[in-house]
This record gives C-alpha cells, structure tokens and sequence, in this order.
C-alpha cells in the first residue's frame, strides 16, 4: 500500500456490527454461565450436602464471571449508545474510546504481529510511563497487561475494525512520520 492510499485526517474506527453482535451473544453466555456457577455451585462441583471450599471457589469464579462479562456489555452498550468509535485517527493523534489520546510524535514503533488467529497493529511507545500515568486505573491496568503479554502497551485489533492490519499500520507510520517533520519545520513568520 502507498502512502497516498492513506485516509485524509480524522478518521474513526468503529466496530463492525456482525462483530459486535458476536461479542455480545459471548458476553451474555459467559455472564448467564457466571450466574448458573454462583447460584448453583453444586451443579459443577460434587455435592455431598456440605458447603466446603470448591463450592465458595466455583461461586467466586461465578461471581467475578458476571461481573466481567457484564461490565464489558455495560462498556459495549454504552459505547453504542453514544454513538463511539473505537478510536479515532486525528492531527494530533490516536485518540481510543476511553478518551486517551496518544500523540503521533510519542509512538516510537509500529509492528504488526499475530495472536491467537488475529492480528494486531502493536504500538511502543517512547514513554510508556506517562501514558499508563495518563489513563484511568483498569485502562492502565489493561496497557501493562498487554505490555507484558504482548510486547507493546497498544495493541490494537483489526479484526473487530474491519482493517487490513498492514493498512493500518502504514497509515500509522505515515501519520507519524508526518507528525515529526511537522515538528522539525520552524513556523514560518509573517511579513
């Protein structure tokens, strides 16, 4: 792909419906599985009449099932709700759906690489402190999460995009180039 095949700015990415409707169909088994694992512990594990430690275990598994599974479909319909995509290319930079905004000159490298049959565009940051400083906690939880599973703090998923992942990740290494010439050139000065 060409630099001139990248899109002018801004551009918002936004989830395709087919994949919404598949993660939220997941998202309500798990949660109605969390829900049958926390009320009814001895359907997974033997009952001998006692409530013993693998059926508080099996109703804490429930439980933290539920809560997950239904925050992320909170997260999902309020995203929908408010019309938000899930990020937005724009002059400054990306921007994701939490609100946080990672500027084109702080991305230091772009990569493409492949994970349980999806790829990701993988972005390292020049200072990945500041930006786990800048996000709310579970945010910044998930960006040290992916730092350390997957190599980079942003990792983000094409697949539920709808975007050739190579596409994605010339246009980033276009926008950032882009970004640091604009930054060398001194203003020019009225006459």
């Amino acid at each position: 792909m060409s630099m001139q095949d990248c899109p002018d700015l801004p551009v918002e990415f936004r989830t395709r419906k087919g994949e919404l409707i598949a993660l939220f169909l997941l998202a309500g088994v798990m949660t109605v599985g969390g829900y049958f694992l926390f009320i009814h512990p001895d359907l997974f594990v033997s009952n001998d009449g006692t409530l013993d430690d693998s059926h508080l275990v099996t109703r804490f598994i429930g439980l933290a099932n539920m809560a997950i599974c239904g925050l992320f479909m909170g997260w999902e319909v309020r995203a929908l709700i408010k019309r938000m995509p899930r990020l937005t290319f724009t002059s400054e930079g990306i921007i994701f759906r939490t609100g946080a905004l990672v500027r084109w000159t702080d991305i230091r490298n772009i990569s493409v690489h492949k994970s349980e049959g999806s790829r990701y565009v993988a972005i390292q940051l020049r200072n990945e402190e500041a930006y786990y400083a800048a996000l709310h906690p579970l945010p910044a939880l998930w960006a040290l999460l992916n730092a350390h599973l997957m190599g980079a703090p942003i990792n983000i998923s094409t697949v539920l995009l709808g975007v050739d992942a190579n596409a994605m990740a010339t246009w980033i290494t276009h926008y950032v180039a882009e970004a640091h010439l604009t930054a060398r050139t001194p203003p020019t000065q009225a006459q």
